[in-house]
């Protein structure tokens, strides 16, 4: 999420699309593939639509395609639901009310 956090936040002059697959690309080493697909691709595949946009650029367009084919090892550590579970906010229980909010 920081990392996320930390791209949303750059200004574009920083933050441009070269840059931005290089960072994604880093993203390899915790077993994430990434394509990086670069302008003459992009024409081949007929994404004109796209590249329209990043004519307004002097910057050259770059798609990143980011894929998880889930962890190597397949024996969870924890349950996606003790993952969402804190002691701030317990879990609800089928005999407590149903939360509801004011505005």
């Amino acid at each position: 999420m920081s990392f996320t956090r930390d791209l949303v936040s750059e200004p574009p002059n920083v933050l441009y699309p070269a840059e931005y697959a290089q960072r994604v690309k880093k993203l390899e080493s915790l077993g994430l593939e990434v394509e990086i697909i670069g302008e003459a691709e992009m024409m081949k595949l007929g994404m004109g639509s796209l590249l329209a946009v990043g004519q307004g650029s002097v910057r050259d367009s770059q798609l990143v395609v980011i894929k998880w084919n889930g962890a190597a090892d397949k024996s969870p550590s924890r349950s996606p639901s003790s993952a969402r579970a804190s002691a701030s906010t317990p879990a609800a229980s089928p005999s407590s009310p149903p939360r509801t909010w004011k505005t």
